[in-house]
């Protein structure tokens, strides 16, 4: 075995398999970004798989049956030991080995780390300087779960939140939103450096020990300019404290930050109890979590019904459900009317207090979504939601969002810019700035904020960048960009790759093959209005209350607008009449007394 070993090494059969390996890598993927970009056949992919996994037995074998000599190629029996030069060209072949490695882990990088970006000659974004951190502010971070079965994280993060809200309300404090503090949730980075990119001088941490009707919560407040704990404790108390605890922990804090906030008396805390059920409160916090998750919302509806029937004056269960509620129909869920239910809860929660700005906002929201509704009434209640609570970077969303589907991108743009100031890593907000920038000129910046979204989790894919890109560098970046939205289908790319290139108008071939792969995703295309426009399916383009219908204004699809489906879906949403009451939208204009037109 040993002198059979030997042979194999010594006639370079080892080196010739690796470098075969390494070259069929780097054709495997050089063949795969081919394929899309030159509309190649997608079985080529496979051919070439194939290919390869025959032809490596028969690389082996004429490595050990032949060798390549000054003379030509030979038998290797009949080549003189003295004379080979094996030794030689095993060195040559390490060399190839190793060029080939090099040029397969460049694909990968490209292929892993830099197709998100799909401008790749674009110097990066030059990060802006760190702002000077505000004395005065503070991250809560989720609690750890501690509980002995690991089961209670709900729980914990529900504490979390409730201490975050309470320090909310203190007038000269800053605390950073939600949605950023609570991204950082189990990722191992330094207290430091979290406090860094939220851009804080504090940090509160801790974590949570529920078992039975028993809780232990340990707190601990840190400068993190200094990593020196301001103040810890540690408290042991019954569930039916708990409101209490969230005052002690909430007034134990700012009594630490005093000084830093220029306070001769620290403010005094109240935390109301909003229920004295604890079980309600157990069950709200369980659908709520689900509801932030936009998890198991089935299951979280479950909870905060039972929560409002054991406390039917738990005024945030009624929240939670109506805003549980109004969501079902957005995930396809419409097994009962949920927008009435909605409407329902939402009065109920406000008849036990009116100025709940989250409910304003649903209720607004849930005018949006009623087909020719009164678009009127629901951009009043989501000015009113704005008014009650400024800092709510979700409403200002929902507001802006609603304005890009009406056509008014400067209010939008306005909106989402204030959404991410509030809150720097709402991801939804920096995807639609990164969207808009496709309206306009600074395309490379539309880019730079798509990417920043999927780094920080943002899962949608954004047609127009897709669009965007092929018309500022072509078909083989446009390939790049697609994959972020149908993964690596060569043949869905190539389809769309083709109406890209037919001008705008009129019905092109393939829209089949897009639409079977994004049933395969769980979408449905009548909710991907830029790819019914891009392939020209202008009447499949109806009013979907339910959709972000904003790619309709996406200045290339100037034909679908001077279109007659482009009129009805507009009068069908009962944006025209909004439009007539309060100002047309910079593209669009009257035309007589019940007619209008956009560019």
């Amino acid at each position: 075995m040993d002198g059979l070993f030997a042979e194999l090494k010594r006639r370079n059969v080892f080196r010739v398999g690796i470098a075969y390996l390494a070259l069929a890598w780097v054709v495997i993927e050089v063949t795969d970004m081919a394929v899309p970009a030159l509309n190649l056949p997608d079985s080529l992919n496979s051919i070439v798989f194939y290919l390869g996994i025959i032809g490596f037995p028969f690389a082996l074998f004429f490595a050990w049956a032949f060798e390549l000599t000054p003379q030509g190629l030979m038998k290797s029996e009949d080549v003189d030991q003295d004379q080979s030069v094996a030794h030689s060209t095993g060195r040559k072949l390490d060399f190839l080995v190793i060029a080939l490695l090099a040029i397969a882990v460049l694909f990968m990088v490209w292929d892993g780390y830099l197709t998100p970006q799909p401008q790749p000659e674009t110097p990066p974004v030059t990060e802006a300087p760190a702002p000077d951190i505000n004395a005065a502010s503070i991250a809560v971070l989720p609690f750890s779960d501690m509980s002995p079965d690991k089961d209670q994280a709900y729980f914990s993060d529900g504490i979390s939140e409730e201490l975050l809200n309470v320090l909310a309300r203190i007038e000269g404090l800053h605390v950073a939103s939600r949605t950023s503090a609570f991204s950082y949730k189990d990722s191992g980075l330094d207290i430091r450096e979290i406090a860094g990119e939220l851009g804080v001088a504090h940090v509160l941490e801790g974590s949570v020990r529920k078992a039975g009707n028993k809780v232990r919560i340990t707190a601990q407040l840190i400068d993190t300019a200094t990593d020196r704990h301001l103040w810890s404790d540690t408290y042991d108390r019954d569930l039916t404290d708990i409101f209490a605890v969230q005052d002690e922990i909430a007034t134990a804090i700012v009594e630490a930050l005093k000084e830093t906030m220029g306070l001769e008396v620290a403010p005094e805390i109240s935390v109301t109890a909003d229920t004295a059920n604890m079980s309600a409160y157990d069950l709200y916090l369980k659908g709520w979590q689900y509801f932030l998750a936009r998890d198991h919302l089935t299951e979280a509806i479950a909870f905060l019904e039972e929560a409002t029937r054991l406390d039917p004056k738990f005024t945030r269960a009624f929240e939670g459900l109506s805003a549980t509620y109004s969501i079902m129909p957005f995930y396809s869920l419409n097994d009962r009317d949920y927008i009435a239910l909605a409407n329902e809860t939402a009065d109920k929660a406000l008849a036990l207090d009116g100025n709940l700005p989250f409910m304003h906002a649903i209720k607004a929201g849930n005018i949006a979504s009623t087909l020719g509704g009164d678009v009127g009434r629901a951009i009043a209640g989501y000015d009113r939601a704005i008014a009650l609570a400024p800092n709510n970077a979700t409403i200002l969303m929902w507001r802006g969002l609603q304005y890009l589907n009406m056509g008014y991108n400067d209010r939008a743009m306005r909106d989402f810019e204030t959404c991410v100031a509030l809150d720097p890593l709402y991801t939804n907000c920096i995807s639609f700035i990164g969207n808009l920038q496709f309206y306009g000129s600074d395309i490379e910046k539309g880019f730079a904020l798509e990417s920043r979204a999927r780094e920080l989790g943002f899962t949608v894919g954004s047609v127009l960048e897709v669009d965007a890109i092929y018309r500022a560098y072509g078909r083989p970046m446009a390939v790049l960009a697609a994959r972020n939205y149908f993964g690596t289908s060569s043949r869905a790319i190539s389809v769309w790759m083709d109406a890209l290139e037919s001008p705008i108008g009129g019905p092109k071939p393939g829209l089949d093959q897009i639409e079977k792969l994004a049933t395969e995703q769980g979408s449905s295309m009548e909710e991907i209005y830029g790819l019914l426009i891009t392939f020209g399916a202008y009447d499949r383009v109806k009013a979907n209350p339910f959709a972000d219908i904003s790619d309709i204004w996406y200045p290339p699809y100037a034909e679908f607008r001077r279109s007659p489906h482009f009129k009805q879906l507009i009068r069908d949403l009962g944006y025209d009449a909004y439009w007539r009451a309060k100002g047309f939208p910079l593209q669009c204009r009257a035309v007589g007394s019940d007619d209008f037109e956009c560019d």
